[in-house]
């Protein structure tokens, strides 16, 4: 038996993948003004936070759980990342040369965050009809 459900690897990659973006070196990022311009940062931050949430999210509906005990993780999921999302703003601060704390980033984060728990409810009607 897997200690690890396969259901869940998907985001377990997103999960390695985005941690090694935000912690790489200020140096190894692009320097582009149009970049800081647009704020395509925070659009990034806002996708990345709402894949999270859905890709750790939707392999719960494939579990045998209690319909009060799905809930509840379902709304849990997505203040974990949020607080991984402060945590991750704090390290870039303290510990990654080149990066600093961006309040901003936070906001997109929990924006982000919410948008996956906005999809995941549709996903939860969906999956309710189709039972």
């Amino acid at each position: 038996m897997s200690v690890i459900p396969r259901n869940f690897k998907p985001g377990i990659v997103w999960l390695i993948l985005s941690a090694v973006a935000f912690f790489l070196p200020g140096s190894a990022l692009p320097d582009n003004e149009w970049f800081g311009k647009i704020e395509l940062d925070k659009i990034v931050h806002i996708g990345l936070f709402a894949v999270m949430v859905l890709l750790w999210s939707i392999p719960l509906f494939h579990k045998p759980l209690p319909i009060h005990r799905l809930t509840s993780l379902l709304i849990l999921i997505p203040f974990i990342f949020f607080g991984y999302s402060i945590l991750v703003e704090f390290i870039q601060r303290f510990f990654i040369p080149g990066r600093s704390f961006d309040l901003f980033d936070i906001l997109a984060d929990g924006i982000g965050c919410g948008v996956g728990f906005l999809f995941v409810k549709q996903y939860r009607r969906y999956w309710a009809s189709s039972k």
